[in-house]
């Protein structure tokens, strides 16, 4: 095959592959040229998705966890300082108590209030100190006491706190609020359920707790971590037997306590208490 045929069979194909180019390009104008990035589809996917924000339900409200810090805040104006006085208005002993519903009762340990020298009983609530009316209810077992006086409580008045009923897991965290003779009031401790001690029966005893509570917090709230108080914090065993000294074990006595100590409304005037044994 001659040179002259070879270049006239090239130049015929040169030629209907710029035709065949060209109608392509006429067919889709909106083609994007060489090295451009076609975000036509990407666009119009984007558009039609709208972002709804999500309102977040108040913690208290929904049972959520809470921080320390939350909890302390809600929870502080409803935690008291209990003192116990002689007839000359002699401070003889000094615990925590807190305030619970919004009938202006105050729940706190037994031996909080009892000194055969003790004529009166104060409670100092937000910097202001009320007399206590008279006791509602008490249990010596329990060492549980249910304190009545007049003042404003709800809405308008102070902080009340609820009672969580269900048993606390070992693990799970929880603070102690109350006025330790060397803490100032309103302190706040953090640790968590170290033990539980249930009867045979299987009803809860005792709860454990490695949250610091010492002198003076005996009668204040140990609240888990969705603001509920899990139990009275009572006491602290400072030595074993032999003397040796015990470090991070203290004890709360369970919620359900409370509401048995509430149905048997044995109410009598603070100064006919009968004493402890």
């Amino acid at each position: 095959m001659s040179n002259s045929t070879l270049r006239s069979i090239f130049i015929s194909t040169a030629v209907a592959l710029l035709l065949l180019t060209s109608c392509r390009t006429k067919d889709n104008p909106d083609r994007p040229k060489q090295g451009e990035e076609d975000i036509s589809a990407e666009e119009n996917s984007s558009s039609d998705i709208q972002v709804t924000p999500i309102e977040k339900p108040d913690s208290r409200e929904s049972g959520e966890e809470r921080t320390p810090s939350s909890i302390y805040l809600d929870s502080k104006e409803a935690v008291v300082t209990i003192l116990l006085l002689d007839r000359e208005n002699l401070i003889l002993g000094q615990g925590s108590g807190f305030v619970l519903g919004n009938g202006g009762m105050v729940v706190t340990n037994r031996h909080v209030i009892d000194d055969p020298n003790g004529v009166v009983a104060k409670v100092v609530l937000d910097e202001k100190v009320y007399t206590i009316d008279n006791v509602f209810a008490w249990d010596e077992d329990l060492d549980l006491a249910a304190l009545k006086f007049d003042f404003p409580v709800g809405k308008d008045g102070y902080e009340n706190l609820e009672l969580e009923l269900d048993s606390p897991i070992i693990g799970e965290e929880v603070v102690a609020i109350g006025s330790p003779a060397k803490g100032g009031l309103n302190s706040m401790t953090k640790g968590i359920v170290s033990n539980i001690f249930e009867a045979e029966s299987g009803r809860l005893e005792m709860i454990q707790t490695d949250a610091a509570i010492n002198p003076g917090n005996s009668g204040g709230p140990l609240i888990n971590m969705k603001g509920r108080v899990i139990g009275v914090n009572t006491i602290r065993p400072e030595r074993t037997q032999s003397g040796r000294i015990i470090v991070g074990v203290g004890y709360a006595i369970p919620a359900r306590d409370i509401q048995s100590l509430l149905f048997t409304n044995n109410r009598i005037n603070f100064g006919e208490l009968p004493p402890l044994d």
